[in-house]
């Protein structure tokens, strides 16, 4: 690396890129800049891509794996791994591992416009086609996580956020504007896994991981390069078997707040997921499930828990579009629901004239979390309060003056003198009446 200027491996070292690891690949980067999470190199070779991840083996191998399957398929401007001197995909190093690939150029699909959205769920299907099968079949594959386990692990993470912001006397904006929407974040949350349980949803993601499917892990439209003629996606640091369809649904959570989820886009969207994807006409009533939950406001939560230094402004923006399109978003996935409770109303031998006592079911368990969530905040509260009292009354305890004892004041005890009898008159006395009876101890009359 003698070579290579003193500017390049400053910068290299700024991006976290070791000088050494470059060195193992036999390549001098004449220019370097940073791309999102990627670190682009120039070189006599031509543009190279340079990741540092801490995810686990498995994971990069499985990213290894897939496009080297995409490679053999005689699929375009796949970012394939490039082998180190030493014959190696990747290089570790500590807890982080490294790899190059070469550099997919091209432009990002701009969301904002209807058309690209459905361009990229196009291409989303095509992909998952194209990689099924890639990792492996038959009942020993399975998710790292699944959907659920996901989405319940975020629950709890917003749930144990709100718990903290609630005791907090001071907050911050972002946390007043959670405290606000958390319980209706939480309930619209246990909502969607109810009926992913109901839908069994568990058994069709272990259905689909045992035929060979493969998801994403993190797609959106940041993932997607067009050069004029291809689209490739790339990022496969997130690669897993999974239920395809839950790559759909994040991709939606981070895009349809921009169209406001408006309803015929999301029709659209979900009809043409399906068309692609063949073999998948009863996926839509799963989609809709899955959509119900407010991902994007959980990992939102969750992303900002996990930084000390962060742009609160930027937060606070992001979190109150967010919460203005919820009531948006529940009337958008109306059409959807229809197909859901369609699927209920099987799983529970009804008909499909009966499907108006399925919704009357999901409307009396909302009605019944409403409650439940009502009476377990009343017992926050309560608990909250009486902890309140009981440091007060121990602060008081503490600060409390001692006041000094009281001398004990001396009493004076008179001598007890026996009260003497009465003397008691006899026959032969006589009773003098002219004045009343003498006591003992009385002064003597005047006169005797």
């Amino acid at each position: 690396m003698r070579d290579v200027q003193s500017s390049v491996l400053r910068m290299l070292h700024s991006y976290g890129i070791p000088a050494d690891i470059v060195e193992e690949y036999d390549c001098v980067p004449v220019r370097i800049r940073r791309v999102g999470d990627t670190v682009k190199l120039q070189t006599m070779f031509g543009a190279r891509a340079v990741k540092a991840v801490s995810e686990r083996l498995a994971n990069v191998q499985n990213a290894f794996t897939v496009t080297e399957y995409l490679a053999g398929q005689g699929v375009p401007r796949v970012p394939r791994f490039i082998r180190n001197r030493y014959g190696d995909p990747y290089v570790r190093d500590g807890n982080r591992f490294y790899y190059m690939t070469d550099w997919i150029g091209g432009r990002a699909l701009e969301v904002r416009h209807k058309e690209h959205m459905a361009r990229a769920v196009e291409e989303l299907a095509l992909w998952q086609r194209n990689t099924m099968g890639a990792l492996g079949t038959g009942d020993s594959v399975r998710p790292a996580q699944g959907f659920q386990e996901k989405l319940q692990r975020l629950y709890d993470k917003s749930a144990s956020f709100w718990k903290d912001v609630r005791e907090k006397t001071e907050r911050t904006e972002f946390e007043r504007l959670f405290l606000g929407f958390a319980q209706d974040v939480l309930l619209r949350t246990q909502e969607a896994m109810d009926r992913l349980t109901a839908l069994d949803f568990a058994t069709h993601e272990t259905q689909m991981c045992a035929m060979g499917w493969v998801c994403h892990g993190n797609f959106s439209a940041a993932h997607i390069r067009y050069d004029g003629e291809f689209y490739t996606i790339v990022d496969y640091d997130s690669v897993g078997p999974g239920a395809p369809l839950s790559d759909l649904v994040y991709f939606m959570n981070s895009h349809m707040n921009e169209h406001a989820w408006d309803a015929g886009l999301l029709k659209e969207l979900v009809e043409t997921y399906l068309r692609e994807v063949s073999g998948a006409d009863d996926w839509g009533v799963y989609i809709a499930a899955m959509l119900r939950a407010p991902l994007d406001i959980l990992q939102l939560v969750e992303i900002y828990q996990s930084q000390d230094f962060k742009d609160e402004g930027l937060f606070s923006d992001v979190l109150e579009h967010s919460l203005e399109l919820l009531e948006t978003k529940s009337k958008g996935l109306e059409q959807l629901s229809q197909a859901e409770s369609s699927v209920l109303a099987q799983n529970h031998d009804l008909s499909v004239n009966d499907e108006e006592v399925v919704h009357a079911d999901l409307r009396t368990r909302q009605d019944d979390g409403a409650e439940v969530a009502a009476q377990v905040a009343k017992l926050e509260t309560q608990r909250a309060d009486a902890k309140v009292e009981a440091n007060r009354q121990e602060s008081r305890k503490q600060t409390r003056r001692r006041k000094p004892q009281r001398e004990m004041t001396q009493i004076r005890v008179r001598k007890y003198r026996p009260k003497p009898t009465r003397r008691t008159s006899s026959s032969e006395d006589v009773a003098d009446t002219s004045r009343p009876a003498r006591l003992w101890g009385d002064a003597q009359h005047p006169g005797e």
